[in-house]
């Protein structure tokens, strides 16, 4: 025969699954914290698993682990509900954050939608199912992310598709619409157009690499409001593309820096603690006598917490996650130069008139090709896959400013290289604007051991030999005059810290052939 239970005991089984579950969730909050600023701290890059950022996986494991353990003690539908909406009310704020410092199209909103309606199920699965529940939630998430690798550094030759530029006609009224050209992915308009208003541009569109031959005929589609078949709002017409100089296209371009993790806003952070710690507040008061009042209340904060947090999803920007780097072909007396600028992640163009440029891609097809008209200014955004790589070429006008290996007229350059017309490369160090050089041929310094210096192994191809080289890191001041897909690109300084550095690389005009 059993002992009677002593009286109290029943209480302190659930004070002692109060203080477990309450200690659990500081556990998850210190858990999705270094989740957060870890990979920030150490400079690591968190490859995306099957979608998912990694970052934002990690929060997911933290949070079935913690809110997904088994009850010690036999609870209510009412009870286990408030202990869902404290879990996942808990996890979303911290995956909003998440999402914040991953980057499109790694930390969209879709991705945190998936990791919590995940979550969802996998605490539900472990608190109802006791140990093997949690088990098999644990296992899922491993499921989840197996067999993904991260992200590709080296870029592939070429993606499946080519990207051409397209005018557009458009007229109101027009919320969106998709032009899509066979199996590529679509252009994305986005607009904000009223009845009797039109507008005419120029943008690319994702246009497959193996097509028959004849004449590219894009196709509209998914048109808003109204019918979404097409009705003349609008026009696609291909545009004859251009190619830049083929000489000055081949040379090898410096390599797109990886991708850096930021890390969350501090105010974000103290926001999902404070969402969480209300939580566990609310769980307290409610749970032993008004479970069902508390887990409605519980669903509340933990929406509301999210929705506040979701705008600082938008504050992470482009450069700031994945810097860019600029380099600038030319031969010395001839125009134009040729201007390329690298992205990886993302790749945005305002500058949306017919001048012209020519965007390639390297590895993957873009995952999105976006064309915004609803701010001031129209904007092109493609959002590149894991590994792929954007070039934007545009022409570039010297105008009359020198860059020679006896005189630097074009801007700072930190550090510089020459080579001579006999070959053999010199380094100049610190070069700057107006400074010129002495020294056979190259005007290299007198240190022997500076002149041996090896500039980076990407600038020792692609340029025809017999010919003298200047090559740099534009630096300090530098050269102001440059626009950039994102705007005005400044060279050196605190601009090439937070936008990747500038790079430029002159040779000098071929002899004249010999009669």
């Amino acid at each position: 025969m059993s002992a009677p239970e002593e009286p109290g005991a029943e209480s302190e089984v659930g004070s002692a699954a109060e203080g477990g579950f309450a200690l659990r969730t500081v556990l998850f909050g210190l858990a999705a914290t270094a989740a957060l600023f870890g990979p920030w701290l150490a400079g690591l890059d968190v490859g995306p698993w099957r979608g998912i950022d990694g970052a934002l996986l990690v929060l997911l494991v933290s949070g079935v682990v913690c809110f997904g353990w088994p009850s010690v003690e036999r609870r209510g539908g009412a009870r286990a509900l408030l202990d869902l909406s404290v879990g996942a009310g808990s996890l979303i704020p911290f995956g909003v954050l998440g999402a914040s410092v991953a980057g499109e199209p790694i930390g969209s909103a879709e991705a945190v939608l998936v990791a919590g309606g995940l979550a969802l199920a996998l605490i539900w699965t472990g608190r109802l199912g006791g140990w093997p529940g949690a088990g098999a939630a644990v296992v899922l998430v491993g499921l989840l992310g197996w067999g993904s690798g991260g992200e590709r550094r080296d870029p592939a030759p070429g993606p499946a598709v080519e990207m051409l530029p397209v005018d557009l006609a458009l007229r109101g009224p027009l919320g969106s619409a998709k032009v899509r050209v066979g199996d590529a992915p679509p252009l994305e308009i986005l607009s904000n157009l009223d009845l009797g208003a039109s507008r005419l541009l120029r943008a690319w569109i994702p246009v497959p690499a193996e097509r028959p031959p004849g004449p590219v005929i894009p196709t509209v589609e998914a048109l808003s409001p109204g019918p979404p078949a097409p009705d003349g709002r609008v026009t696609a017409v291909m545009a004859p593309a251009w190619s830049p100089d083929p000489g000055l296209a081949a040379r090898q371009r410096p390599p797109a820096p990886p991708v850096v993790r930021r890390a969350p806003a501090l105010a974000g952070l103290l926001g999902a603690w404070t969402a969480m710690l209300l939580l566990l507040a609310v769980r307290r008061s409610f749970q032993p006598r008004r479970p069902w009042t508390g887990a409605a209340l519980g669903a509340a904060v933990g929406l509301g917490a999210a929705m506040a947090l979701t705008p600082l999803s938008h504050l992470a920007s482009p450069e700031g996650l994945s810097p860019g780097v600029r380099s600038l072909e030319g031969v010395a007396g001839a125009s134009p130069w040729l201007q390329v600028d690298r992205r990886r992640v993302t790749l945005r163009l305002d500058d949306l008139g017919p001048g012209p440029a020519a965007i390639e891609l390297h590895g993957r097809p873009p995952r999105r090709c976006t064309l915004d008209l609803t701010g001031p200014a129209g904007r092109l955004e493609l959002a590149l896959g894991d590994g792929a790589v954007a070039d934007l070429l545009r022409p570039l006008d010297p105008g009359l400013r020198p860059l020679q290996p006896a005189i630097n007229g074009w801007g700072d350059l930190d550090p510089g290289w020459v080579r001579g017309e006999t070959g053999g490369w010199r380094v100049t160090g610190p070069w700057r604007l107006g400074e010129g050089r002495s020294g056979p041929e190259t005007g290299g310094p007198a240190d022997a051991s500076a002149a041996t210096a090896s500039p980076p192994a990407w600038a020792l191809g692609g340029v025809d030999g017999g010919g003298w080289v200047v090559l740099g890191r534009l630096s300090g001041e530098g050269f102001r005059g440059l626009g950039g897909p994102e705007g005005a690109l400044e060279a050196g300084g605190a601009g090439a810290g937070e936008r990747g550095d500038t790079w430029i690389r002159v040779t000098g005009a071929p002899a004249p052939a010999e009669r």
